[in-house]
């Protein structure tokens, strides 16, 4: 480690070439340092501020690492949903070769690479590679189930695949039937953070928070008042769906927080609806610290 953040000195980099451009321009121009016309040539050496950003997201240093170097260093981007995956998931990529033909199967990951092409019908269909921790393996994706899931098969999303094995041991692939977001089976409540920049979309928000009815709690953090609210049950979502892609596109990713609180999933699963252990009902949860946000 340097000891600085990533996103620092890539922010720094516009700056130190535009100062190498300039001391180039300088010196094709004549006008040397006073250090290089008494010291025969002896060179300054430029100092650049680091300037004061934020990091990047996790996710978008693992990506960062993949695209660099092939593989991730510090970390994998499905480390968060590996619970989830152990218990959602019937199968891994490094087990499909084992299956029988025409197997049903569940598998989750993240989907590195997606290739469309068109059927004789002009239809759309794709070829995805999804990746987990085990391996990768490839998911075709035929018209009809391409139409419904479209918004979920995209590149770098994490999802959850139902379908059925196929290719046997040499060549296995999955028919990928149905698709659903391994966020929507991780989070159970989304934070969006409302600031001046953001504060005319509001109309847009609500559209797309009407678009996808469900259970999952939405709060509203107002920056310019620092106030938080939790909005009606008629604005909350199914995050199974592609609403997080569709708020990230409009309001950026950095607006964006979901928590999760592993007690409400066991609780829902195991035992059907009620309240958590230790909160009496009608109590409210406490909000998280506006900071996170």
């Amino acid at each position: 480690s340097l000891g600085y953040r990533r996103a620092q000195l890539m922010a720094a980099v516009d700056v130190g070439l535009s100062l190498a451009q300039q001391s180039q321009r300088e010196r094709e121009n004549g006008q040397l340092s006073l250090l290089e016309f008494f010291g025969g040539g002896a060179q300054e050496t430029m100092r650049i501020t680091l300037p004061q950003v934020a990091e990047y997201s996790e996710n978008d240093l693992l990506a960062m690492e993949k695209e660099a170097l092939g593989l991730y260093i510090s970390g994998h981007p499905l480390s968060q949903y590996r619970d989830a995956l152990q218990s959602l998931a019937t199968v891994t990529a490094g087990e499909i070769t084992e299956l029988p033909d025409d197997s049903e199967v569940v598998l989750g990951g993240l989907i590195t690479s997606i290739k469309k092409v068109s059927t004789r019908k002009g239809e759309t269909m794709a070829f995805a590679t999804l990746e987990d921790l085990t391996g990768t393996v490839e998911v075709v994706v035929f018209p009809r189930s391409y139409r419904q899931y479209r918004m979920l098969i995209r590149k770098e999303e994490a999802v959850l695949v139902r379908g059925r094995s196929t290719g046997g041991s040499e060549e296995a692939k999955i028919v990928g039937e149905e698709f659903s977001s391994l966020s929507g089976n991780l989070y159970n409540e989304i934070y969006l953070k409302i600031d001046a920049e953001v504060f005319g979309m509001l109309d847009q928000v609500q559209f797309i928070l009407r678009s996808f009815p469900g259970r999952c709690p939405v709060y509203l953090y107002f920056a310019e008042e620092e106030k938080l609210i939790r909005t009606r049950e008629d604005f909350w979502l199914d995050l199974s769906g592609p609403v997080v892609s569709r708020l990230e596109d409009l309001l950026g990713a950095e607006r964006i927080k979901m928590k999760k609180k592993p007690e409400a999933i066991r609780l829902e699963v195991h035992n059907g609806p009620g309240t958590l252990p230790g909160r009496k009902k009608g109590v409210e949860p406490k909000f998280y610290s506006i900071l996170d946000l």
